[in-house]
């Protein structure tokens, strides 16, 4: 999670460049330009474009108001200061970014000008780490009608469905017995399975 704050919004345009530690080289990726006033759904979809090429997920941004006495209200037209929180919705192992700046900027296209307010990045000093993801293998323990218990051999915790069902065969009261759904809980597999 990352946020940043904008201070006096207004609509001009800034842009949001982010750092790619994935490859060899250190790259950048710079959003399409953003309104200084703009609602949480359009910063999202601009910094989706980042997530989803490099890390294949995508983000969910939040818009917190506040007005001048620093006191959090709804009404974006008497907001003096606007948090956009950035969450990264995939669990991974290193650092979904390094780093990640903001620089005012006109847009031609937009008819913009380069926003006058004052944005400022809090993104980890270290870089942006999330939540390890799961990996390696897990078992299933059931009881049966005896209170007697029985635990699957470990499954892959990439296992498809079909596999897991194959898995949960080993338990005997449960041969021919059951059917695996997957229920789609976790957008991504990294951050769990439940069936």
């Amino acid at each position: 999670m990352w946020d940043f704050m904008v201070t006096n919004p207004d609509n001009g345009t800034y842009v949001i460049n982010i750092v790619d530690t994935t490859g060899a080289k250190i790259g950048f990726y710079t959003t399409e330009t953003i309104s200084a006033d703009a609602d949480a759904s359009t910063v999202q979809d601009a910094i989706n474009g980042f997530y989803s090429s490099v890390w294949d997920c995508d983000v969910n941004v939040t818009r917190t108001l506040f007005d001048a006495d620093a006191v959090e209200i709804d009404d974006a037209a008497n907001a003096t200061q606007m948090l956009y929180t950035v969450t990264v919705l995939k669990q991974m192992a290193g650092f979904s970014t390094s780093g990640v700046s903001v620089r005012s900027t006109a847009d031609e296209d937009k008819g913009t000008n380069a926003t006058e307010a004052s944005i400022k990045t809090t993104p980890p000093t270290r870089g942006q780490m999330s939540s390890a993801p799961f990996n390696g293998t897990f078992t299933v323990t059931c009881t049966d009608s005896f209170a007697r218990e029985y635990t699957s051999v470990p499954i892959n915790f990439d296992a498809s469905r079909n596999e897991i069902e194959r898995y949960l065969q080993t338990i005997p009261f449960l041969v021919d017995n059951i059917e695996v759904l997957l229920d789609d809980r976790f957008a991504y597999r990294e951050n769990g399975i439940s069936f």
